[in-house]
């Protein structure tokens, strides 16, 4: 390669000279000629040459080994051996330099024409590789967020500092440990272990995107984080995983306060509007049989800590309880579309059949008998920044839509207000309330679009969850 700076490390002159003519004619650049090792080693720190091209075989304190040896600590350039015979003990020693090539003597024109080119140009690509390493490397340690990369097999590979202060775990400490000992992950409610986010990103069939989690950090501290994983690929063979982890307590404090706000407030105005219906009735003995089904639904909608959460396999519950659903919206016709590719969320069974037989009623209610009424499910996801109390991240969306009377403006700005009704006679108006306040409680989103005389969609957005274990089919409409 015309142009390439070569060092000549030969203890025989005449070759030495042959060599630098033969080098010259070629093109490439003699840097200088050293009849020894040290001399090597000098030159080559000195000149910093593109290729050292070694004899094995040298006179003095170190033979072409050992000064190759001591170059490669020193710099970064190749090398390659020039040797006529040499012992099965020296051609070891010599593999261990990691050279870039070998020639035999007598030397050949070709064969130092490629040798010199291939060696030249591997060694550029590896800079090239190592260069591109070291960016990486100091891109990920420089990063706000905590970081955390795998093998294929799931053991740490690396942590920035940031991964280290939030495990409270050393980088040191963690390589080659599977991943699941140093990033232990708990479900943010039910508090049991979650699985390694390394397999989740190596399976080829599941999304997870950005989940949520308790992490365990020092000091056994729990710290609420969002965390996501990728599988790093080469031509479809997984090499590891990267995961990156964020520390959301300060936003989990006030989404939970915000939370248990909704759901107080929701609680509460059920419980008002009990206490003014109640105050209105004229007859004493209708007192009890109207408090009776509120009380029930009251009783669901409070007890936060007797009705647990689960992850509910959305499309899987429906297609179970449509039998039931169907019944409860004779004889008008119910249609079930689910279309979420992932539907699984967390929520207590027994009040997802509570805000459905609530949201069948009323579309019921409002609809014409020959009218048909649909249950959907689609999967949303919330981008960074859209205006939204939700947080970014991937939602299943359950919507109840009938062809009735649809709302005016104002009727569905107090919709969801406990005992707003827009019925002359019959149910004192509770039914989207009860909704509002299971939804808030599963830390979602309730939405009414609406038309008049075109019908309303009543729209519920949840939180994506992947599933675990066995989604649970209990608690279904009887």
């Amino acid at each position: 390669m015309s142009g390439t700076r070569v060092l000549i490390v030969e203890d025989e002159a005449i070759i030495a000279m042959d060599i630098e003519s033969r080098l010259s004619r070629m093109g490439y650049e003699v840097v200088g000629k050293a009849g020894n090792g040290l001399d090597a080693l000098r030159m080559a720190v000195e000149r910093e040459p593109d290729v050292v091209l070694m004899d094995i075989h040298l006179r003095g304190d170190i033979d072409g080994v050992e000064a190759a040896a001591r170059i490669k600590e020193r710099t970064n350039v190749p090398l390659v051996f020039v040797t006529g015979h040499s012992d099965s003990g020296t051609l070891e020693r010599a593999k261990r330099t990691e050279p870039a090539g070998y020639l035999l003597k007598p030397i050949q024109d070709d064969d130092l024409r490629v040798n010199l080119t291939i060696a030249f140009h591997n060694h550029q690509v590896a800079q090239e590789l190592r260069d591109s390493e070291k960016w990486l490397t100091a891109t990920i340690q420089s990063c706000t967020e905590a970081i955390i990369t795998t093998t294929a097999e799931g053991a740490v590979e690396t942590l920035n500092p940031q991964a280290e202060i939030l495990t409270g775990i050393r980088q040191t400490d963690a390589v080659q440990q599977p991943l699941t000992n140093i990033l232990r992950l708990y479900d943010l409610e039910s508090k049991l272990g979650k699985k390694s986010p390394a397999a989740a990103a190596f399976d080829e069939h599941q999304d997870p995107g950005v989940m949520t989690a308790l992490l365990e950090g020092p000091n056994s501290r729990q710290i609420p984080v969002e965390y996501s994983a990728a599988a790093i690929r080469e031509k479809g063979r997984v090499m590891g995983a990267i995961v990156t982890i964020r520390d959301i307590s300060p936003r989990h404090r006030k989404f939970r306060r915000a939370l248990e706000q909704t759901r107080m407030e929701a609680v509460s105005k059920v419980v008002a509007g009990i206490v003014r219906e109640l105050e209105t009735q004229r007859s004493a003995e209708r007192a009890p049989n109207l408090l009776a089904p509120f009380v029930e639904k009251l009783r669901i909608l409070s007890q936060t800590d007797l009705l647990a959460m689960e992850v509910v396999d959305l499309n899987q519950w429906i297609t179970t309880n449509l039998p039931a659903l169907k019944v409860q919206a004779r004889p008008r016709n119910l249609e079930a579309r689910l279309l979420a590719e992932k539907s699984s969320v967390r929520i207590a069974p027994v009040r997802l059949a509570l805000a459905l037989e609530e949201l069948i009623r009323n579309a019921c209610e409002a609809s014409p008998i020959i009218a048909d009424i649909a249950i959907q499910t689609l999967t949303v996801t919330m981008e960074p920044g859209a205006e939204s109390r939700l947080r970014a991240g991937h939602y299943v969306q359950l919507s109840v839509l009938d062809r009735g009377r649809g709302m005016s403006d104002l009727v569905r700005q107090h919709a969801s207000d406990p005992f707003f009704t827009t019925k002359k006679v019959g149910g004192p108006g509770l039914g989207l309330a009860i909704v509002l306040g299971i939804v808030a409680q599963a830390g979602g989103q309730l939405e009414i679009e609406t038309e008049e005389g075109n019908g309303t969609t009543v729209e519920i957005l949840l939180p994506y969850e992947p599933v675990k274990t066995r989604q649970s089919q209990k608690a279904g409409l009887k």
